[in-house]
């Protein structure tokens, strides 16, 4: 009987392992603490095969990697503009690993470690996304707006006959939801190639939101980190990132919960800034 039992709890979590395929799991580690790059042009790939984009007034050290001590070690750290102009990018082309994905793992998940860091005026957003190949559809992503603490969503989505990358609130029934100073948070998005369902959850229960999208059957390519100043930004601002992790997924299994499609209704939609 105890064998019996030992070969059926094998076959089982062999059948779960092989629901999944890893695309990127770096916790950053294996990273030199310093300049992420030397090219700022988004054509040089720079550690960690992370290449770094500003159109003016950036530098290298705007994208480092930096040490948080403890439990987190190495970090990513990236700085936003001093003024109202000249986003931070710095991309992954997860394009190949995504593409060699087993039969059916359809869920895009993306989950990462976020530190807010202290109270601070600037009006820089920290995001990460999902987008297709073209550059011009968020498949799922999350932003995080500095002086406010505020975390929204971010998809491609259909809001009445009218499809565009759109932010969303994720509190109950559309309201704000704010992140605490001096904290990290794990953060996940989804996004479901065969639906375009998308979801957005805190591993905590902070939030825990979805609904379907208007990308169903566009190809995960790019894995974005942007640092976005608002219109009357003139306070530089820090995100800090660690432990990213993305997979290819049979089911929802975002941040270890699994769950049901969820309600559109629960949203507050704005249109892309």
């Amino acid at each position: 009987m105890k064998k019996n039992l030992l070969l059926l709890f094998a076959l089982t979590i062999g059948s779960c392992l092989q629901a999944q395929d890893i695309i990127l799991s770096d916790n950053l580690s294996t990273l030199t603490v310093g300049d992420i790059g030397t090219d700022l042009t988004g054509t040089t790939p720079g550690q960690g095969g992370y290449t770094t984009y500003v159109a003016a007034n950036g530098a290298n050290s705007d994208f480092q990697i930096v040490d948080e001590g403890g439990t987190h070690g190495n970090a990513i750290q990236i700085t936003g503009s001093a003024t109202a102009a000249d986003a931070r990018l710095m991309s992954k082309d997860v394009s190949a690993g995504w593409g060699l994905r087993t039969a059916g793992n359809d869920f895009a998940e993306l989950d990462y470690e976020f530190y807010t860091g202290n109270a601070t005026t600037s009006e820089n957003t920290m995001s990460i996304i999902l987008l297709d190949a073209g550059g011009t559809k968020i498949l799922a992503g999350l932003r995080i707006t500095l002086n406010t603490l505020l975390v929204q969503g971010w998809a491609n989505y259909n809001n009445a006959g009218t499809i565009n990358n759109y932010v969303f609130d994720l509190g109950a029934g559309g309201t704000a939801v704010n992140l605490a100073p001096n904290t990290w948070y794990k953060l996940g998005v989804s996004f479901n190639f065969a639906t375009g369902q998308f979801i957005f959850r805190e591993a905590n229960g902070l939030f825990d939101v979805g609904a379907i999208g208007a990308a169903a059957g566009v190809n995960v390519a790019q894995l974005y980190f942007v640092a976005s100043p608002s219109a009357t930004n003139a306070v530089a601002g820090v995100g800090v990132f660690d432990n990213i992790n993305l997979k290819a997924s049979s089911t929802d299994t975002l941040l270890g919960v699994a769950k049901n499609v969820i309600a559109s209704d629960k949203f507050s939609v704005y249109p892309n800034p």
